[in-house]
């Protein structure tokens, strides 16, 4: 991720898989059942690949398989 250890300077860092795992459940709460993810969710895109990963946990979790088909 974007966060470092040491104390060399101020960053900011985010959790995409838990926020990909939020926007999950709450299209879920909506009763949507068909989610699309737009993004490059792959190794050269880590930020990306991490929010569908959170995304996909959080369909799985609310009996959902993820269709690949919706990933562009």
């Amino acid at each position: 991720g974007s966060i470092r250890t040491d104390r060399s300077g101020a960053t900011v860092g985010s959790d995409n898989r838990g926020a990909g795992r939020l926007a999950g459940e709450h299209l879920l709460e909506c009763g949507r059942r068909r989610i699309a993810f737009l993004g490059h969710a792959d190794e050269h895109y880590p930020e990306f690949a991490h929010r569908y990963e959170g995304l996909c946990a959080a369909l799985r979790a609310g009996g959902v398989e993820p269709d690949p088909a919706l990933q562009f």
